[in-house]
């Protein structure tokens, strides 16, 4: 069980084969400290995938990556496959994304596609505070004493 929206729960976008089409359209929440997303799959016939991303705000939130190919074939035994959404601290934004997966069954020239979205909340990294450099024989204190006294 994977931890989804503060529940314990599995979310089945295909189960026996069959497209859960209610699921798909839902706009899932990814909290801010949520950096990636895993994905479990496998089939047991020939499947081909091709893998892509969208995202509405590349200022705030880099382009997913993933750690499989952008496309390939489905694995036959059960595996995971982990896609990252990292913010780049440049704003405040809520991002909305999808991970876009094309699964091609050649047997029967069947194309199924799944679009997963989502809303990733992205934040503004706290400004560093700028360091003063304390130079010897300078005045660098607000008293006006110099940092070798």
């Amino acid at each position: 069980m994977r931890r989804l929206i503060g529940l314990d729960a599995e979310l089945y976008y295909v189960r026996n084969d069959v497209v859960s089409h209610y699921a798909l359209p839902f706009k899932l929440l990814v909290p801010g400290e949520t950096n990636s997303l895993h994905f479990t799959w496998h089939t047991k016939s020939k499947v081909e995938y091709k893998l892509g991303f969208h995202v509405d705000n590349l200022i705030a939130m880099d382009m997913p990556r993933a750690n499989i190919s952008a496309q390939g074939e489905v694995p036959h035994t059960i595996s995971v496959f982990r896609v990252d959404l990292l913010c780049t601290g440049k704003l405040d934004s809520e991002v909305t994304m999808e991970v876009l997966l094309n699964l091609t069954i050649h047997s029967s020239k069947n194309i199924t596609v799944l679009n997963f979205k989502r809303r990733k909340l992205c934040y503004k990294k706290p400004e560093q505070e700028e360091k003063s450099l304390i130079y010897p024989g300078k005045n660098s204190s607000k008293d006006g004493r110099t940092a070798c006294e």
